[in-house]
């Protein structure tokens, strides 16, 4: 019987807790699934008596599993379910498909899914110039699925009869070590305990209207610590309030970066896409009140974020509290006897250092 068991483990405060959740399936989907095995790269010490490290072997005859979970005041619940041997299904229930083609990378295996043609239903897989003909794993009503172990094979690319598909996968990043990833366009360094697994990076860069777009790696692939990236050939870029960003949906999170000549450099926690943009237009300052009671105002910027805001009363530090969910920026009056009068001035300054002044006579 394989038994695995976490104990004393307080996942909603756990500095890793991406190691121990399904981390794709968070951040497209919503929903916390607990991982049941151990990465390659996972550091933590809960799991010194796992059999396996959580793999399971079936054989030729049933398995047994149990799986116990248990909090830190020692409840606990307990299921079990049986693990039948049996050949691999060839044709499924699969939803129909909207592109051509599509594809992901889960752990060690490239998910291929495209619309099936009238052809034998074969890709050719091709990988420096080497062409490996591969028939589907399982279909469905006008659906193929090639799964193929990038341990293996790493593809550049695949021909099938809706077209040409690059997969973009340029390096290997093994987890537990100090690694830098070189091309012409960007170096990317991942230290000692960058990853809790291994990486079969991606890294492109498209045209999309008038900005660049680096790819670099998936957002549903975790990052245990900080990467640092360098994008290089950047010789016709305006470096004045540029900064690179991090693409969320259709909004943009400010990363920063430091540049030297036609080269920026900085640090992520994320991975995914990123695009170098400029900021040039100060933060929005909306007086809602000023008077001698209270100082209220909404605040908000265009792209980079609030970086800081100061306000002061004929040249003395006024104490601000920010709601940031509401952008509302309120003063608050150490004494309360004593009002504000005189010359009020706030400053406001976004990430990208515009700054905005609000002056105001209280009388």
């Amino acid at each position: 019987m394989f038994s695995q068991k976490i104990d004393k483990v307080d996942f909603d405060k756990s500095h890793s807790i991406v190691s121990l959740i399904d981390f794709q399936t968070l951040k497209t989907r919503g929903l916390r699934f607990n991982k049941l095995y151990i990465d390659d790269g996972n550091p933590l010490k809960y799991y010194e008596n796992a059999m396996n490290r959580g793999e399971i072997f079936v054989a030729d005859k049933p398995l047994n599993i149990q799986v116990n979970l248990k909090d830190a005041y020692g409840n606990q619940s307990t299921i079990q379910f049986k693990v039948k041997p049996a050949a691999p299904a060839r044709a499924l229930a699969l939803t129909p498909l909207v592109k051509p083609f599509e594809y992901d990378v889960n752990g060690n295996v490239l998910y291929l899914h495209v619309k099936a043609c009238s052809s034998n239903g074969k890709i050719y897989l091709f990988e420096k110039g080497k062409e490996t003909a591969l028939e589907p794993n399982y279909s469905g009503i006008g659906h193929e699925v090639y799964l193929i172990n990038l341990q293996k094979v790493i593809p550049d690319s695949a021909a099938t009869c809706q077209g040409k598909i690059f997969f973009n996968l340029t390096d290997n990043i093994p987890s537990n070590i100090e690694y830098t990833y070189y091309s012409d366009l960007a170096d990317i360094h991942f230290n000692k305990n960058s990853l809790y697994d291994t990486l079969f990076l991606n890294f492109s860069k498209e045209l999309k209207g008038k900005s660049e777009i680096f790819s670099i790696g998936r957002a549903t692939e975790p990052l245990n610590s900080p990467i640092e990236i360098t994008l290089k050939q950047l010789k016709d870029v305006d470096q004045t309030k540029t900064f690179v960003y991090h693409i969320e949906g259709r909004s943009h999170e400010f990363v920063g970066g430091t540049w030297d000549r036609d080269k920026i450099q900085f640090t992520t926690s994320e991975l995914g896409d990123f695009v170098i943009l400029k900021d040039t237009l100060a933060p929005l300052v909306h007086r809602i009140q000023c008077h001698q009671s209270s100082a209220r105002f909404r605040i908000m910027d265009n792209l980079s974020g609030i970086a800081s805001y100061t306000a002061t009363i004929n040249g003395e530090w006024l104490l601000m509290k920010y709601d940031y969910k509401t952008g509302i920026l309120q003063s608050e009056r150490l004494d309360q006897l004593k009002p504000l009068k005189g010359d009020f001035e706030l400053k406001v300054r976004d990430k990208a250092g515009n700054e905005k002044i609000y002056s105001q006579k209280i009388l």
